[in-house]
C-alpha cells in the first residue's frame, strides 16, 4: 500500500508542480515535509504553499501525507480548506512523552491515517516502547495508526554514528533496536517501515537492506 514513499519540503517553490507532475507517479506516497527539511525561517511559506495546493489536490493515486513540525503546526493544518484530501500525517519525534501533545490538537472528523516517527532516544529503551504501545492502544489512536516508520537516520544521530558506504542499517547498532521494536509491535497489531536509505549510486546496497527488512517484516521504504 504505502510502498515507496517520496518527501517533499514543503516550501519548495515547484510544490506544486511535483504534487500534480510526472514525479508523483513514480511514487506510491508523497510526504509534504514542514519538519526538519525546513529551516524555521521558512516554515510560514511551507504553510501557504500547503494551504493553497490542498484545495487543489485530486482525489487519486499516490497517497498523500503531511509531516507537520510540531503539534501547533499541526493544529493549524487540520483547520485548512482541503486538509480531507490528504489521507494522513508523519507526526515526528513520537514517544510516550510526546503523544499526549499530539492527542490534544488531534481532530479525527476527516479519518486521517497516523504514521509516528520513532525517532528519539526513547526508542532505544524496550520498556518505553512497550509504554508507548499501551499508551497507543489507550488513548483509541490504535486504528488509525498506519504505520510506525522507523527514523533510522535520527537514531544514528544520537548515538553519533553514520553508516559507512557500502553498509545496510543492519551493520550498525541499529539491527538490535529494529528487533526489538519487530518483538514489541508486531504481536500487538502495529506495523513497521523501514529506515531511509539515502545512496541511491549503491543499488546492490539497498537490495540487500530491503531483503533484511523484508525478513524483519518491515514495510515500505523512504
Amino acid at each position: 500500500m504505502l510502498g515507496a514513499a517520496l518527501y517533499m519540503p514543503a516550501h519548495r517553490a515547484d510544490l506544486a508542480a511535483l504534487a500534480h507532475g510526472p514525479k508523483r507517479s513514480t511514487a506510491r506516497s508523497l510526504i509534504f515535509c514542514t519538519e526538519d527539511a525546513v529551516h524555521e525561517r521558512d516554515l510560514e511559506m511551507a504553510l501557504h504553499q500547503l494551504a493553497t495546493l490542498l484545495p487543489e489536490l485530486e482525489p487519486e493515486p499516490p497517497l498523500r501525507f503531511i509531516r507537520p513540525r510540531t503539534p501547533a503546526v499541526l493544529r493549524r493544518l487540520l483547520r485548512m480548506e482541503g486538509i480531507e484530501r490528504i489521507q494522513g500525517f508523519v507526526l515526528p519525534k513520537f514517544g510516550p512523552r510526546t503523544l499526549s501533545d499530539w492527542l490534544r490538537v488531534w481532530d479525527d472528523r476527516c479519518s486521517h491515517w497516523l504514521m509516528p516517527i520513532l525517532e528519539t532516544a526513547e526508542t532505544f529503551e524496550r520498556r518505553q516502547m512497550e509504554i508507548l504501545r499501551d499508551l497507543l492502544d489507550e488513548s483509541g489512536l490504535r486504528e488509525r495508526v498506519l504505520c510506525l516508520r522507523i527514523g533510522g537516520n535520527d537514531l544514528l544521530n544520537l548515538l553519533g554514528l553514520r553508516r559507512a558506504r557500502g553498509a545496510t542499517i543492519y551493520d550498525t547498532p541499529l539491527r538490535a533496536v529494529i528487533t526489538d521494536l519487530v518483538c514489541v509491535f508486531h504481536p500487538a497489531g502495529y506495523r513497521l517501515s523501514a529506515p531511509v536509505f539515502e545512496r541511491l549510486d549503491t543499488p546492490d546496497v539497498l537490495v540487500r537492506e530491503v531483503e533484511a527488512d523484508l525478513q524483519h517484516g518491515l514495510v515500505g521504504k523512504t
